[in-house]
């Protein structure tokens, strides 16, 4: 697997800022990322913080219109031009949220965010495989979660031990 273009490492460190900084984190997906951003949620589950993700577009919705300042929506799609995600997205933003993507560069959803990590990875359809661009979505997150737990410090980092053990 390989990115056709380098991702951009200003916008990964940005990210890593809103998230550390935010007081909830949901994770919006559809389709062929609804399962990543399960995935996701699991993985920032354990950072103390409260998580979610919505694979539903009426759940999404009304999350949207009920947003909070100081929380995060991170929006994940292979194509970011899923028309329903983006109307989600622009009620996000009416309500100043916080939109961080992780989407193909220029797309619809990605002119919304606030904040946009472009994934460009060709896709295989005529063999089955995973999805590309699922894996590289996976690998994104892992990054920014790395990020977290290394900005939050080492007693963070003691209590994600603690978790370990358990």
């Amino acid at each position: 697997m390989y990115s056709t273009k380098p991702l951009n490492t200003t916008n990964i460190n940005r990210a890593i800022d809103l998230l550390t900084q935010a007081k909830k984190i949901p994770f919006f997906g559809l389709a062929s990322s609804a399962a990543v951003t399960h995935g996701d949620m699991s993985k920032f589950f354990r950072f103390y913080i409260p998580v979610l993700y919505f694979v539903d577009v009426m759940m999404q919705h009304i999350y949207c219109i009920n947003y909070r300042y100081g929380n995060v929506v991170i929006c994940i799609l292979p194509t970011g031009r899923m028309q329903n995600l983006v109307e989600q997205a622009k009620v996000a933003k009416a309500n100043d949220a916080i939109i961080i993507t992780i989407i193909t560069a220029n797309s619809s959803l990605a002119q919304i965010a606030s904040l946009s990590i472009a994934i460009t990875v060709p896709e295989y359809t005529n063999i089955y495989m995973p999805m590309v661009s699922r894996l590289a979505q996976l690998t994104l997150i892992d990054v920014l979660a790395t990020g977290f737990i290394l900005r939050r410090g080492q007693n963070f980092r003691d209590n994600l031990k603690r978790l370990k053990d358990i």
